[in-house]
C-alpha cells in the first residue's frame, strides 16, 4: 500500500506541474525558454557549476510553483539545518569530510576531515536515491549517474566542501543499510567555497534525483525530505531527463560478446599504465575469456591464464620465448555466487563487460547462475574443476620470489596472478578498518589487503582485530597481485590473499 501512495504522489506532483505548464501564457513560454535554459541535463551543463549556493529567486518558491522547472535542490526545506562545526560522524551523524572514492551513482567513500591519517574509511551509501548500476552490472544510464556523482564529489572535494549526514533529522549515531557495511548517509556539497556555512551546502542526493539520473527510495525516515525528493522525480519524469528520457543512453554498451584473450586485455592494460592518457581499446566492450582461478577475495574473482607460440598466435603480440601470463580481474557484484566457480584452481570461462575502474582494469556485469544447465547467453561456466585441472596445461601456476623487492620489478609481469613471497616480512604498521578489512604495511613495495577475518591459527578462537595484532611480526606473503589508484594520483600494489593459509605467522627472528 505505502509503494502505491508513492507512486500516486509521483503522479499527482507530475499532473500539477504539466498543468501548471499549460497555463503558460505566450509571456510565460518567454519565460519557460528561459528557464528551461538553467535545466541541468547533463554533468556539463551550465547550471551544473551556478549551483553551489541557494538561489534566492529559487529557494522562495513552493512545490508548486508558476515557474516550468522548479530548482528543488535550492528550495530551503532542502537545506541542511545541523551545524557540521566540531561534529564527528561517528557520534554525531554529521562531519565535514574529504573524498577517499567515487563509487558510482549512490556509493561514496570519505574520510572525516580531522582525519589527517586517514585511517578511518567511511562508506556510505546514499539515502533516498537509487541510480542505475555501473559495477557489479551496467544498467542505462549507470555510467552517466557514476560520472555526475563524481564530478560533483571530485568538484566539492577539490574546490569547495563536503559534508555527510546520517539519515536522521537529528544528531546521533549513524545507521547502517542492509549491508551491514555502509552508511546511509545525505551527502552535502558547495562546489565553490572551503569551509562554506551548513546552510548553502546543496543535497547531493536530491541533486540526482532532479536530474533524472536516479528514483526515489525509502525517503520516509526523513519526512521533511520526502516531498522535495517525489516533487523532483515527477519533475524530472515531465522533463524526461535521463533515466525518463524516451532516447538510449548513448554511453550503454552495445554488441554481442567477444571471444579474446587475458594476453590481449594485458597488454591495452599495460599501455594505459604507461600512459594515464591512452584509451584501452577493450573498454566498455563485452568479451569472453577463460583462465584458471587465482583467488578470490572481496567479491572480485581473479583469474590468469598462460600464453606460448603453442596456444596463441599473433600478428600485433609478441611473447618470450618461456612464455607469458596474464590475469584479470572480475567484479562479481555484490551477491554471492556459487563456490564452483570461486575454488582456486577451477579452469573457468567469463562472460562481461571490461570497465575502466578506479581498482584496475576489470570485468564486470557478469552473471554465475547456481545451476549448472544454464543457457543463458551472459552465464559464465566453470569448464574443469579445480582437481581436473592439476595434471593439465590450466593447473594454477605461483610465481614464487625471494625477495619483496624482486616483485616490484616483475610488475606487470604478473598482475592479477598468483604470487608468493619466500622471505619473512615484518609488519610495520596495519590499519584495521573491521575486523575483515585490514590493510597491512611493511618495507617492501607493495602492501596486503586482507578482506576476511584473520586468525593467529586454526586453534585460535577469536580472530585478530587490532593493529597491536599485527604490527612487529613476520609472515609469509601468498595471494593475488594487485593494484588501485588513489583520489590523490597515487598507485598501491597490493598483494591480496585469500585466506589465513596464504599469510602464516613467522617466528620474529626469521624477519628481516
Amino acid at each position: 500500500m505505502k509503494k502505491i501512495f508513492k507512486a500516486l504522489t509521483i503522479a499527482i506532483l507530475g499532473a500539477m506541474t504539466l498543468g501548471v505548464a499549460s497555463c503558460s501564457n505566450n509571456s510565460s513560454n518567454n519565460e519557460s525558454s528561459s528557464s528551461s535554459s538553467t535545466t541541468t541535463t547533463s554533468p556539463s551543463s551550465s547550471s551544473s557549476s551556478s549551483i553551489s549556493t541557494p538561489s534566492s529567486s529559487s529557494s522562495s518558491s513552493s512545490l508548486t510553483s508558476s515557474s516550468t522547472h522548479v530548482d528543488y535542490i535550492n528550495q530551503e526545506g532542502a537545506k541542511l539545518k545541523l551545524d557540521y562545526t566540531d561534529r564527528s560522524f561517528m557520534t554525531d551523524g554529521v562531519a565535514q569530510v574529504s573524498l577517499a572514492f567515487a563509487i558510482d551513482g549512490d556509493t561514496a567513500h570519505f574520510y572525516e576531515l580531522t582525519d589527517t591519517s586517514k585511517t578511518n574509511l567511511i562508506k556510505t551509501r546514499f539515502y533516498g536515491v537509487d541510480t542505475p548500476e555501473s559495477t557489479g552490472s551496467v544498467e542505462p544510464w549507470g555510467h552517466a549517474a557514476s560520472d555526475f556523482t563524481e564530478d560533483k564529489l571530485n568538484e566539492a572535494n577539490k574546490n569547495g566542501t563536503i559534508v555527510i549526514t546520517a539519515a536522521q533529522e537529528t544528531y546521533g549515531v549513524p545507521s547502517f543499510d542492509s549491508t551491514g557495511s555502509r552508511y546511509l548517509a545525505l551527502v552535502w556539497v558547495n562546489l565553490t567555497e572551503k569551509n562554506a556555512p551548513f546552510e548553502t551546502l546543496t543535497l547531493l542526493n536530491l541533486w540526482l534525483v532532479q536530474e533524472g539520473y536516479s528514483y526515489t527510495k525509502n525517503v520516509n525516515n526523513m519526512p521533511s525530505y520526502e516531498d522535495l525528493f517525489f516533487a523532483a522525480e515527477a519533475q524530472a519524469r515531465k522533463e524526461k531527463l535521463h533515466l525518463f528520457s524516451d532516447e538510449e543512453d548513448p554511453d550503454y554498451p552495445k554488441g554481442d560478446y567477444e571471444m579474446t584473450t587475458l594476453i590481449e586485455i594485458k597488454r591495452e592494460i599495460e599501455k594505459n599504465l604507461a600512459d594515464s592518457t591512452y584509451q584501452n581499446k577493450y573498454n566498455n566492450k563485452r568479451v569472453i575469456v577463460r583462465g584458471t582461478v587465482a583467488g578470490f577475495s572481496d567479491h572480485i574473482l581473479y583469474i590468469q591464464s598462460y600464453y606460448n607460440s603453442d596456444n596463441f598466435h599473433s600478428d600485433t603480440i609478441t611473447l618470450p620465448e618461456e612464455g607469458e601470463y596474464a590475469g584479470i580481474n572480475v567484479f562479481v557484484g555484490m551477491s554471492s555466487i556459487n563456490s564452483r566457480y570461486t575454488t582456486i584452481g577451477a579452469f573457468v570461462e567469463i562472460r562481461g563487460l571490461c570497465q575502466d575502474s578506479k581498482f584496475g582494469f576489470q570485468i564486470t556485469d557478469t552473471y554465475f547462475p547456481s545451476r549448472t544447465t544454464s543457457t543463458d547467453p551472459k552465464a559464465s561456466k566453470v569448464i574443469l574443476k579445480a582437481e581436473e585441472t592439476a595434471a593439465t596445461e590450466y593447473a594454477l601456476y605461483t610465481h614464487e620470489f625471494d625477495k619483496a623487492a624482486d616483485l616490484i620489478s616483475a610488475s606487470t609481469d604478473v598482475l592479477y596472478c598468483r604470487v608468493s613471497i619466500k622471505e619473512a616480512l615484518k609488519v610495520t604498521r596495519a590499519y584495521v578498518s573491521s575486523e575483515s578489512e585490514i590493510t597491512l604495511y611493511f618495507n617492501a613495495p607493495f602492501d596486503v589487503y586482507i578482506t576476511f577475518m584473520y586468525y593467529e591459527n586454526d586453534s585460535a578462537l577469536k580472530p585478530w582485530s587490532s593493529d597491536t595484532d599485527f604490527v612487529g611480526k613476520s609472515f609469509y606473503v601468498s595471494g593475488v597481485y594487485s593494484y588501485h589508484d588513489t583520489t590523490s594520483g597515487n598507485r598501491r600494489w597490493q598483494i591480496i590473499p585469500t585466506s589465513n593459509s596464504d599469510l602464516p605467522v613467522v617466528a620474529a627472528d626469521s624477519a628481516n
